[in-house]
């Protein structure tokens, strides 16, 4: 009897030194990949998903820094995959880590909600030979461009145009949807016809270009006079948010330079810069 006692106490002990070098042997895992951002319903939040760490975890670690700051903060700790953030207005930066017993993973890719701005781009009347007329945002990069309005390759392209909506340069001056250039009063042969994309417009405030945009839903129109020194919210075809600044005076033959903020992320409103 004194045997078989002696003999299970080994087993035991045996277990137990395995189990606990099974422990020791746990490596800090592989960070999470993947990282994604979309926007709540409501435009306001930001839902953060990724791909899960190769390796055993207990958890995943959102952290954020906000637009101005210099350091990242964690936000919350969870066990899933994903994550709804609400930033309480402002934008800033994302990043994921995983974590087990052993330790913190490194971090996942950064992604970001802060507006890609572009400086000053000058766009001309609609039917001004003297330079392009359209406006649009690169989807990848974020920055803005003008476009001349009698290439092909500017259907696709282009977010906004400058219009009298007449033959000539006389005023007043709109952001008309590009889906309404082949019924301008201004338009000709030269003008190619194809799916020009639609957006709408809000005139906003200061405070606003640089905090929260209205709703799309909120009175936003395709068609909006514009005046200088002014800033306009945008919504496009694809439910992107941008900001756009007539810096400066609108001139005589509609001539203007515009500033812009666009939003990476479909349907967030924020615009904090």
């Amino acid at each position: 009897m004194r045997r078989v006692f002696l003999l299970f106490t080994l087993v035991a002990i045996v277990a137990f030194w395995g189990c606990q070098q099974q422990e020791t042997a746990l490596e800090i895992p592989m960070p999470p990949t993947g990282l994604e951002l979309n926007a709540t319903s409501d435009g306001l939040g930001v839902i953060l998903s990724w791909d899960a760490s190769s390796d055993s975890v207990e958890g995943y670690i959102v952290y954020f820094k906000p637009t101005g700051q210099t350091e990242f903060s964690v936000i919350d700790t969870v066990q899933g995959t994903s994550y709804t953030h609400d930033p309480q207005g402002l934008t800033g930066t994302y990043y994921v880590t995983a974590f087990n017993k052993s330790g913190e993973s490194d971090p996942s890719g950064q992604m970001t909600t802060i507006p890609i701005a572009t400086g000053d781009v000058v766009v001309y009347e609609f039917d001004n030979p003297e330079g392009p007329a359209g406006y649009g945002w690169d989807r990848d990069a974020g920055t803005g461009a003008a476009f001349p309005m009698s290439d092909t390759a500017s259907i696709k392209a282009v977010d906004l145009y400058v219009t009298d909506d007449a033959s000539g340069q006389n005023g007043p001056f709109f952001f008309f949807s590009p889906n309404l250039a082949p019924s301008d009063g201004g338009a000709g042969d030269w003008l190619p016809q194809g799916n020009w994309h639609q957006s709408y417009f809000k005139e906003i405030s200061p405070d606003e270009a640089n905090g929260t945009l209205p709703l799309a839903e909120n009175n936003y129109i395709d068609g909006i006079q514009i005046a200088g020194n002014s800033y306009y919210a945008v919504n496009t075809y694809d439910n992107h948010y941008a900001v756009v600044l007539i810096d400066g005076d609108v001139s005589p033959n509609g001539t203007v330079h515009i500033k812009s903020w666009f939003q990476m992320v479909p349907g967030l409103r924020l615009m904090r810069h």
